[in-house]
């Protein structure tokens, strides 16, 4: 559309300025109107932890499941009535809750909750009116869709990053 207007923008404005029906100044204001510079890579900062290392993507899965398992330490189990008592979970909550963290993109915290066994009367203490639900691995989730990679998709992190990267 905007290349059709401007098709007929020098037709019409050559009545008052004959430059116009020049070829070169055609060219050079066409240039000007609709180039499209290259897009600057964007720097990387600084890694938190390590910090002469670059940080990683977030899209990376190793980025990914290093996120989930500080958000599953994190997690402390509080009775919901006295919002007291914080336990941390057992090694076997731990697992299930990386299992069930692993198969979603993210997950609400009353599945977590029934994914892992807690009570009716229990919840989690980073769930709030605010916030609803955990991230998880949605990069690996997405990718080993059956309308991406599917079963070609690999088990081993140190692979995904490589095919994201």
């Amino acid at each position: 559309m905007l290349k059709k207007e401007y098709e007929l923008l020098p037709e019409t404005q050559s009545q008052y300025h004959e430059e116009l029906l020049d070829f070169d100044t055609k060219e050079i204001l066409k240039d000007v109107i609709f180039h499209q510079r290259d897009l600057c890579p964007v720097k990387k900062g600084k890694c938190s932890l390590l910090s002469e290392q670059e940080r990683a993507y977030t899209a990376l899965p190793s980025s990914q499941y290093f996120r989930l398992l500080k958000e599953i330490n994190n997690l402390k189990i509080i009775d919901k009535l006295i919002r007291r008592n914080r336990n941390d979970l057992s090694d076997e909550q731990r697992q299930r809750a990386i299992a069930s963290l692993s198969k979603y993109k993210e997950r609400k915290f009353d599945k977590l909750a029934k994914d892992i066994g807690l009570k009716e009367s229990e919840s989690f203490n980073l769930e709030s009116d605010i916030r609803k639900t955990i991230h998880g691995l949605h990069t690996a989730v997405t990718l080993s869709d059956k309308k991406r990679f599917g079963e070609l998709w690999p088990s081993s992190i140190e692979e995904q990053d490589c095919i994201v990267s």
